[in-house]
């Protein structure tokens, strides 16, 4: 026991010699924890074309795409999801509002590069909501937030919500959820106060306190033994930076929290569950194993049925809609809130896989009406009331036809449109087709390796990488021949380590390499997708 005590003696003193005790003022600390990574993310779900679908499949009568709307996020963080969807929806209304002034910074900041006149920035308390002049908002959104607030600003938000929705009106929730987290809330609550009595910053604390957790799991610690998913859990914190830790689970109020909680707490606000963002969420056949079909059937109602299945999916994340419009159509109406939908294929056909695993659940996208949709999609946009009336689809049922682009969705190879895709030859010279693309490549791709880029008929953003990123930006400043020259310029100004395609480039000389062999790719698959989004056009 003895040994054992005085190894861990060591061990502190060397964790407190390898935590630098640097001078971080509040302020310092708040620009380091407002420039990390995960501040600077875009969430696809939120998007309105995205909440609209749900609703939909779920018999809610909605407004078209095409009108006008006002949208707001709660928590935008440095603005990212907003400020991609304002340039990707410019007949949209958005509004942004953030409790840190360092957030709301960089967010005006990426508008003004991007040109963007759609979108206004508050810097506001939660519990300060009631006191904004705001009007009423088609949706409201927020991502990671009701689960890190006190619960005096998770009531200010509902609050909000329940005066600031427009009737008829969406809300998502993203939150951090239980029972998932329960693996986790013991190595979170050990740091805590581990640390609590460490005159450091947040972002020291989350370092040394991940230190100290690797210590007990490489010494055995009887906890990580009995509990294996702690195990897991760990291993993703240390792949994190600890200004992520810090921002994110560090706080005074972060609680994992359950959705029978937060549905409750939707309801105060007059507000109905809807679905999950996530469209193969709201199909059990797609992400519950086939033995609980039978058992899920007898819940008394939909917010037990979602328990059963938050509990069969140790769930440690949901991203919820709902509705200020608790009753559907009757089913006999419900086939024309598909008539105007736009679907379209998110891959190339070539690309496009028949048998994958989605959820828990492996699934085969085969057969007479896939065999014949899939080829139909992949070539061109079409909305479901175009589809019926195609000579391939005769005889389809048309509730058949909405499940199986439902189930194409929901493995991530089709989605649904904003509008129609001009369909055009791909340009052997592409240009980035807005000033807030060129913005977005600026601001953060040396820098997060991955951004998503506005794209005007999806309605939403598109993940570029690295590497894809580079030769488009090439491509629109040095055109088709200067395109790798200039890539490798930017990368070496850059004078920071790079990560591409999940690996540390220390040595940037050797992406040349890489972008050599990629340019075809990047001419063959990459710009004619984004052409068909929007994002390039000719030079």
């Amino acid at each position: 026991m003895g040994e054992n005590l005085d190894q861990e003696e060591e061990f502190v003193e060397e964790m407190e010699a390898a935590t630098p005790r640097s001078p971080v003022d509040a302020a310092g600390e708040a620009a380091q924890i407002a420039d990390a990574g995960h501040s600077w993310r875009f969430q696809a779900a939120m998007s309105p074309p995205a909440l609209q679908y749900v609703a939909r499949l779920r018999g809610l009568e909605v407004a078209p795409l095409s009108e006008p709307f006002s949208y707001c996020e709660l928590g935008c963080r440095n603005g990212v999801s907003s400020n991609v969807l304002a340039a990707a929806l410019p007949h949209g209304s958005f509004t942004a509002i953030d409790p840190k002034p360092e957030h709301i910074a960089n967010a005006k900041r990426l508008a003004e590069d991007g040109k963007l006149q759609n979108i206004d920035f508050i810097a506001c308390d939660y519990d300060a909501l009631a006191e904004q002049d705001l009007p009423q908002f088609d949706y409201i959104v927020l991502d990671e937030v009701y689960s890190a607030v006190s619960p005096e600003a998770r009531g200010a938000i509902v609050a909000f919500i329940d005066q600031n929705l427009k009737p008829g009106g969406l809300v998502y929730v993203g939150y951090n959820a239980m029972p998932g987290w329960t693996p986790m809330l013991p190595l979170r609550d050990l740091m805590m106060s581990y640390t609590s009595l460490k005159q450091r910053s947040r972002i020291e604390a989350a370092a040394q306190g991940l230190r100290y957790l690797k210590y007990l799991h490489d010494n055995q610690a009887a906890f990580f033994r009995a509990n294996p998913g702690s195990v897991r859990f760990l291993a993703g914190l240390l792949r994190q930076e600890p200004t992520v830790f810090a921002d994110e689970y560090l706080t005074d109020y972060w609680q994992p929290l359950y959705f029978s909680n937060v549905a409750a707490d939707m309801s105060e606000a007059g507000l109905a569950f809807c679905g999950s963002s996530h469209v193969e969420r709201n199909y059990t056949d797609l992400i519950v194993p086939k033995e609980y079909w039978e058992f899920l059937d007898t819940a008394e109602n939909e917010i037990v049925r979602e328990i059963h299945k938050s509990l069969i999916l140790n769930e440690a994340l949901r991203r919820d809609i709902y509705c200020k419009q608790t009753e559907a159509l009757p089913k006999d109406q419900q086939g024309r809130l598909y008539e105007d939908l736009v679907f379209g294929a998110n891959k190339l056909e070539k690309d496009i896989k028949r048998e994958l695993k989605v959820g828990q659940v492996n699934i085969r996208l085969g057969g007479g009406l896939y065999d014949a949709l899939i080829p139909i999609v992949a070539q061109g946009t079409h909305s479901f009331a175009e589809l019926l009336k195609l000579s391939e689809m005769k005889g389809q049922d048309p509730r058949a036809l909405q499940t199986a682009l439902a189930r194409l969705v929901a493995s991530g190879q089709f989605r649904l449109y904003a509008e129609k895709a001009v369909e055009a030859a791909a340009p052997e010279t592409p240009r980035i087709a807005s000033d807030f693309n060129r913005a977005m490549l600026r601001e953060r791709l040396l820098t997060d390796s991955v951004v998503h880029l506005a794209s005007p008929v999806l309605g939403n953003g598109v993940a570029i990488d690295l590497v894809q990123g580079l030769l488009l930006w090439g491509h629109d400043a040095a055109g088709a021949e200067g395109a790798v020259d200039h890539a490798m310029d930017l990368v070496t100004s850059f004078g920071m380590p790079l990560q591409a395609r999940g690996q540390i480039v220390q040595d940037v000389s050797r992406l040349r390499p890489v972008l050599e062999q990629q340019t075809a790719v990047f001419h063959n698959t990459s710009v004619p997708l984004l052409t068909r989004f929007g994002i390039v056009e000719a030079g």
